[in-house]
């Protein structure tokens, strides 16, 4: 009887690429959501793994290569344009739900990550390097750095997912805190959390772990273990759909904790040109990009909120910007870009709209003296027509006269003042009038009172790093102010003091508090009449008394300088010559300006520890 040959073990014909490495069974062809047990309990990508090389199919059946494309592996970079947006909705019976960034294996998802999706990266329309590179998709097997980025997630524990806890309360942190300045995530985002990817869940519980009181005596020692497993997931290329990255890029913006003096990568600015970069080349900067897509609203404010951050790091740091308003053609925001038309999404336009202010700002002093006057007067119109313009919702003032606490609303006026400060300071640099520094001094204390109130409701415990900035503008009228009478010598006293206050609460979480608050400090102990105003200014041609007065529409109860204004010193600077106006006050905020930037430039190092370490130089990375 003739032996019966043993039959072949039957193969599956679809399993993962973690699977297969490790030589164990894998059911992700018969899983529903397209990811296998294995993956599952790991935390890994489930990433299904090509039967055999396209061109050993393509020698055996050239139409098997047109039908059958090989999907991304972790390191490959799949471009990922505007059309992820419609990833971010709720997945259809039509459309397989994703868990933890995993590539779909539908046939729509194969056509998006083969060569069509490539035509979509912005390179230029005249570029002549297009096609020179090769793609991601012609790349076989695993390379060094997918072995060292997995290595890399196992160490930090970013394979693993965060604790539920941690995730919803960081959620309710995003929505009630950080989403006035990074309105980068839909609805969908936070209530399908548990259904997102890895990575969104890691970046949310980073802006939860950031936004939190501080707790002794390790303040931050959570959010830098989120922050690290973030940076794991993003080295690693774990998430597969770019807009996903570039949302967590913009929520990263909020880690800046080691302060303006120190050499870093690790900060809001290394953050943001990350971010700005990757939106270069996802087109996003360009309105045409938009012109067909009608789930675009959320593309469209990580765009504005990568330029507004720009902005603000630019005046705050005296910078260049990265995103040049003449690359940037992103129409304004509208409220039908936002899921919910709320009083947030109406301050988050209002934020970006000081942002333009202060850019245009920020170029008063590279602009020739035939140019100042007439710019310098259409910031003051910009300024008079943004508070008249503000909707009544978040007004400081009711109709009634009431003051309504919000401490969202606080945040809209302050920057407001600080922007009427800023463009003082800027104008005073380059023209020989003053600009009416006594209005800077009025915005200053507005400023300081809405701190007050904001302290003593515990809200100053959750502010981003952006207020050292705005305390040290709000105190550099303050401190130059002189030829002042007792009582208002008392007004400054007590108003430096509230801003001293607000710095002692934001250094616990924000180092470079500690760097303005030293420095404020030290001059409140200096006299500044042994400083010299800078004198390398040219003359102004007046502008109107009623703009000036119109930019503080407020009840004299706002601030004790406000009822000033109604008295001798209403006089406008830009009518009165230098002599004069210095008689009335001397208000001169240039060279407190200059202190500030002395305490926070990082070339107070010695180069030659920059270029040249020793060995007992302390590397934080080591410590």
């Amino acid at each position: 009887m003739p032996r019966l040959k043993p039959s072949a073990r039957e193969r599956a014909r679809l399993v993962c690429m973690h699977c297969h490495s490790r030589k164990v069974k894998c059911d992700l062809m018969t899983s529903s959501d397209g990811v296998c047990h294995q993956c599952r309990v790991y935390g890994v990508l489930c990433e299904p793994r090509p039967r055999q090389a396209p061109r050993a199919a393509a020698r055996r059946n050239p139409e098997h290569l047109a039908n059958h494309q090989r999907l991304p592996t972790p390191s490959h970079v799949s471009p990922i344009s505007l059309a992820g947006v419609s990833d971010t909705r709720q997945p259809t019976d039509s459309q397989p739900s994703r868990r933890n960034g995993d590539p779909v294996t539908s046939p729509e998802h194969l056509s998006q990550t083969g060569p069509s999706a490539r035509s979509e990266v912005v390179i230029g329309d005249s570029s002549f390097l297009t096609g020179l590179w090769s793609s991601a998709d012609e790349l076989s097997g695993a390379s060094f750095s997918d072995q060292v980025g997995q290595r890399v997630l196992e160490v930090s524990g970013a394979n693993k997912l965060p604790s539920s806890f941690m995730l919803e309360a960081s959620i309710e942190y995003y929505e009630n805190r950080a989403s006035l300045y990074l309105p980068v995530l839909d609805p969908g985002d936070l209530s399908g959390a548990e259904q997102s990817s890895l990575l969104l869940k890691y970046g949310i519980c980073l802006v939860g772990a950031v936004i939190r009181q501080p707790r002794e005596p390790l303040e931050l020692s959570d959010a830098d273990q989120y922050y690290t497993r973030v940076k794991g997931l993003l080295f690693a290329n774990h998430e597969q759909n770019f807009l996903t990255v570039l949302k967590v890029l913009c929520l990263m913006l909020i880690w800046n904790i080691k302060g303006p003096t120190g050499l870093t990568l690790d900060g809001t600015w290394h953050w943001l040109s990350v971010a700005a970069n990757l939106m270069f080349q996802m087109g996003l900067h360009k309105d045409s990009t938009y012109a067909q897509k009608p789930q675009s609203g959320i593309a469209r404010r990580i765009a504005w909120t990568i330029f507004m951050v720009d902005k603000m790091m630019a005046c705050a740091f005296v910078r260049p910007c990265l995103v040049k308003p003449q690359d940037f053609t992103v129409s304004p925001l509208s409220l039908a870009d936002y899921p919910n038309t709320d009083m947030k999404c109406v301050i988050n336009m209002s934020l970006v709209k000081l942002s333009l202010i202060l850019h245009k700002t920020h170029d008063l002093a590279s602009l020739t003296p035939e140019a100042l006057p007439l710019e310098s007067q259409s910031i003051l119109e910009s300024l008079q027509d943004f508070i008249q313009s503000l909707p009544s919702q978040i007004r400081l003032y009711s109709p009634e006269g009431r003051k309504k606490y919000r401490w969202e609303i606080f945040e809209v006026h302050i920057l407001y003042f600080v922007a009427i400060i800023n463009y003082c300071h800027q104008y005073e640099r380059v023209s020989l009038t003053s600009t009416g520094s006594f209005h800077a001094l009025v915005a200053s204390s507005c400023i300081a009172r809405l701190y007050e109130e904001m302290n003593c409701r515990d809200d100053v415990n959750h502010l981003w790093a952006f207020h050292n900035w705005y305390v040290m503008v709000a105190s550099a009228p303050l401190l130059g102010s002189s030829c002042e009478t007792e009582e208002e010598r008392d007004i400054s006293r007590q108003e430096l003091d509230i801003l001293e206050i607000t710095l002692s609460i934001l250094r616990k979480k924000w180092h470079g508090a500690g760097v303005v608050q030293n420095t404020i400090m030290r001059l409140r102990r200096k006299d500044s009449g042994d400083c010299v105003p800078p004198t390398s200014r040219h003359s102004a041609s007046a502008v109107p008394v009623h703009m000036v007065h119109d930019l503080f529409p407020f009840p004299q109860s706002l601030a004790p300088r406000l009822k000033m204004l109604g008295q001798q010193y209403t006089h406008s600077a830009f009518v009165l010559d230098e002599v004069e106006y210095q008689h009335h006050l001397d208000v001169d905020i240039s060279w407190v300006f200059d202190e500030f930037a002395d305490s926070n430039n990082p070339s107070i190092f010695d180069t030659n520890d920059i270029f040249n370490p020793e060995p007992s130089m302390n590397l934080e990375l080591l410590s």
